[in-house]
C-alpha cells in the first residue's frame, strides 16, 4: 500500500480533526497519529467539531459516538447529507462493541468503524488507508474511473525527477462536440467511457508495466510511456477508435459521413465521423525540467495535428535530433499510410502524414518540407496536379516532389518524369532516399 503518512516525497499535510469528550482518548489518538506527521485538530463535543469542520476543512475526521449537546450519529449524519463535506471520511470510535451501534453508524455514512479500547497502530492504518483511498476517489474521473488531473500531474512530475526516459502522450476526440450535441449527453459519455477503456487497455496490453493512463476531462485523455512503445500504442488506439465509431453512429450517420450540427459560434455544420489526434513529448530530444514546459509543446503541436484529416498523432522531436530529412507523404489508404510512416521513422526521417492533395499541398508551405512524396490518387487534388500546384510556388518549388508509381505504370509522363519513382518495394524506397540526399548534399 501507498505510504499516505507526510514525508519529504508527500508535501501535503493531511489535517485530521479528532471529536471527542474524553481528554485521555484525544491525547491518545493525536499521539499515535502524530507519529505519521499529520496535522491534529481537537474539539470536546459534537457542535465544537461541526463549527472545526467548516473552518479547518479537514482530510479525516475520527468522531466518538457518545457526547453531549449532540451525539456522534447525528454529526455524522448533517457532515453526510451536505453537498461541501460529505466526501471527507469519517472513523467512528465507540465504548459499544453491539453489532446494531456499527450498523448505524455504517447507516449514517461513516466509512469506518472502530470499539474502544483499540489498537493505536490499527488506528493508523486505517487512517492511512482512507486518506489513500479518498484520494484515489476524489481524483478518478466518474465517466471513465480512470485517474485525474492530480495523478496526471503527479506522474508526470515523478518522471521528470527520475531522469528515466519518458514520453507523454496526449489524445483528443475530433468532432466530439457535434457527435454530442446531435446525440445527446448520455450517448456522448457512453464515447468517453469507451474510448477511456480501450486507451487504458491498450497502453496495459502494449506499453511498459509501469506505464500510466488518464483522463484530463470530458474527450481528452492521456497516457505516459516510453518512445519506442508510442508508435504500435498510437497507431493500435487509432484503430480501436475507427472500430468503435462503427459502433457508436446510427446506420444512416455512417453510411453518409458525417452529422449536421452547430458549432461552437452557432454556425450550422457537417461533422464528420470521430477520429482522435495524438501528441507525444518526449525528454529523449530535449530537457524537460516542468511540467507547464510539456503543455506548451503539447499545445504547438496540438494545432498542427489538428490540421490534419483522420486520426494522426505527431510526436515532438525536439531542437537535438538530426534527422536525414523531413518528408511530407501522402497516401489516402489508411493502414498503407502507417506502415510507410514506421519503416521511414526506423530509419530516422522524420515523416508528416496527409491523406489528400489539399493537405499536401498546405503541408509543404507550413513545413517545408525537405522531400514531398504522394501516390498519385489522391482526393481532392490529384498527385499530378498537387506536383504542378508546387511548382509554381516560389518558396516551394525546390522542394524535391515524387510520385510513387509501379513498374507497370511506366510510359511517358513528359515534364513529371523527374518527379517519379518507380518503386516496387520499400527496401526500394529507402536507397532512393539515401540517393537523393547525398546527391543533394554535394
Amino acid at each position: 500500500m501507498t505510504n499516505i503518512s507526510n514525508t519529504k516525497e508527500n508535501t501535503k499535510k493531511y489535517r485530521i480533526l479528532i471529536v471527542d469528550d474524553s481528554e485521555l482518548i484525544l491525547r491518545l489518538v493525536s499521539t499515535a497519529l502524530k507519529m505519521d506527521n499529520f496535522e491534529i485538530h481537537t474539539a470536546c463535543n459534537g457542535r465544537e467539531g461541526l463549527k472545526y469542520v467548516r473552518k479547518l476543512e479537514p482530510d479525516l475526521i475520527i468522531l466518538d459516538v457518545m457526547m453531549p449537546y449532540m451525539n456522534g450519529f447525528e454529526v455524522c449524519h448533517i457532515l453526510k447529507e451536505n453537498v461541501l463535506t460529505r466526501h471527507i471520511p469519517v472513523i467512528m470510535l465507540s465504548a459499544k462493541g453491539e453489532s446494531e451501534d456499527k450498523v448505524t453508524g455504517l447507516n449514517m455514512g461513516a466509512d469506518d468503524y472502530l470499539t474502544k479500547p483499540f489498537s493505536t497502530e490499527e488506528l493508523r492504518t486505517r487512517v492511512r488507508t482512507l486518506l489513500e483511498r479518498t484520494k484515489i476517489y476524489l481524483d478518478t474521473n466518474p465517466s471513465t474511473k480512470l485517474p485525474g488531473n492530480v495523478s496526471i500531474e503527479r506522474e508526470i512530475v515523478n518522471r521528470i525527477v527520475s531522469g528515466e526516459e519518458f514520453a507523454v502522450c496526449y489524445a483528443d476526440l475530433d468532432n466530439f462536440k457535434g457527435y454530442n450535441d446531435y446525440y445527446g449527453f448520455q450517448r456522448g459519455d457512453k464515447v468517453i467511457s469507451s474510448v477511456g477503456e480501450y486507451i487504458y487497455n491498450i497502453v496495459q496490453e502494449l506499453g511498459n508495466p509501469d506505464d500510466f493512463a488518464g483522463h484530463i476531462g470530458g474527450d481528452d485523455f492521456l497516457f505516459i510511456s516510453t518512445l519506442d512503445k508510442i508508435p504500435i500504442i498510437c497507431e493500435q488506439i487509432m484503430k480501436q477508435t475507427e472500430l468503435t465509431m462503427q459502433k457508436l453512429y446510427d446506420l444512416v450517420d455512417l453510411e453518409r459521413g458525417y452529422i449536421i450540427a452547430k458549432n461552437r459560434q452557432g454556425i450550422t455544420m457537417e461533422f464528420p465521423i470521430m477520429t482522435i489526434s495524438m501528441v507525444v513529448i518526449t525528454n529523449k530530444y530535449r530537457d524537460i525540467i516542468h511540467p507547464a514546459q510539456i503543455g506548451e509543446i503539447e499545445a504547438e503541436l496540438k494545432e498542427k495535428v489538428k490540421r490534419l484529416s483522420g486520426s494522426n498523432y505527431l510526436i515532438d522531436y525536439g531542437l537535438i535530433k538530426e534527422y536525414e530529412a523531413k518528408i511530407v507523404l501522402a497516401e489516402k489508404d489508411y493502414y498503407e499510410a502507417q506502415h510507410i510512416k514506421k519503416i521511414l521513422e526506423q530509419n530516422n526521417y522524420w515523416v508528416i502524414l496527409t491523406r489528400n492533395g489539399a493537405e499536401t499541398i498546405q503541408m509543404a508551405w507550413e513545413e517545408k518540407p525537405d522531400l514531398v512524396l504522394m501516390k498519385p490518387e489522391l482526393s481532392l487534388v490529384n498527385g499530378y496536379e498537387v506536383i504542378r500546384l508546387l511548382k509554381q510556388i516560389p518558396e516551394l518549388k525546390y522542394i524535391p516532389t515524387k510520385l510513387l508509381l509501379s513498374s507497370d505504370n511506366k510510359r511517358d509522363k513528359g515534364w513529371l518524369k523527374e518527379n517519379i519513382w518507380y518503386i516496387e518495394s520499400l527496401e526500394q524506397l529507402l536507397q532512393k532516399l539515401k540517393n537523393l540526399l547525398s546527391t543533394s548534399q554535394h
